[in-house]
């Protein structure tokens, strides 16, 4: 099942399809039909994005599986919603490694207690680095399991890091309470703009998961989270981070 993602920041709601105004039996199977479809697919925005005002997007479903694409206003970046389809397990050689740009390595970032963190300073342990929001639906699924990961890799030289790209001066209150609401133990920051852009290219979908090698390198990009297929393939790949040596 391919992993179900949210592109940064945007505002959806699924579009209320069309039922027959024929018998009450007719439309009482028009509703089960839509039900049953709808299982199909994760549409994973939650309340809206980060950015201000109302803007809805609607939501084109396809029957075959294929990608669902949410149209944007001309001030929002278009919302692609994948089907749960398996993804390929990781296979990176060390030839394949992607350095991280100064900007992403070398900022410092505000943490959400109040202090600092550089990528940078994290040399010597393989990185789980989390691009997330908390109006992004798949992101909520993820961060249990992040945290399970964390717990059960740090004695290995492991750490979890998750930078929102949410507003610090508008946000804050509602990252913090979210954080408490999960029980999130591991260290949270702020991906400003440059960072976001740094890390995630033209593929701006979240959650975007990154395992970074102990010299600061990507060793795998998970685009979107799927509850059953990636847990696996992001602990398969920490493993094999933890045996690279330059």
């Amino acid at each position: 099942m391919t992993p179900a993602t949210n592109s940064l920041p945007q505002r959806t709601r699924p579009a209320t399809p069309l039922l027959p105004s024929a018998k009450r039996h007719d439309h009482r199977h028009a509703l089960a039909v839509v039900a049953l479809c709808a299982s199909f697919v994760l549409i994973a925005c939650g309340g809206g994005g980060g950015g201000g005002g109302g803007d809805t997007a609607q939501v084109s479903q396809t029957k075959d599986g294929s990608p669902v694409v949410v149209a944007a206003s001309p001030q929002k970046p278009t919302v692609t919603v994948t089907a749960q389809r398996p993804a390929a397990p990781p296979q990176p050689s060390p030839g394949q490694f992607v350095t991280l740009p100064a900007v992403v390595m070398n900022t410092d970032l505000k943490t959400l207690d109040g202090k600092t963190l550089r990528l940078a300073s994290y040399k010597g342990k393989v990185v789980v680095l989390d691009l997330w929001a908390t109006w992004c639906g798949p992101c909520r699924v993820e961060i249990p399991h992040l945290i399970a990961l964390g717990n059960e890799f740090k004695k290995r030289g492991v750490e979890v890091v998750g930078l929102t790209i949410e507003d610090p001066a508008k946000d804050a209150v509602k990252v913090k309470k979210f954080a408490d609401e999960f029980k999130i133990d591991y260290k949270l920051g702020w991906s400003p703009n440059e960072v976001s852009r740094g890390l995630m290219g033209n593929q701006t979908n979240i959650p975007q998961t990154f395992i970074l090698t102990r010299d600061g390198r990507i060793f795998k990009r998970f685009i979107g989270f799927n509850p059953q297929a990636t847990p696996p393939q992001i602990r398969a790949a920490i493993e094999q981070a933890l045996t690279v040596t330059g």
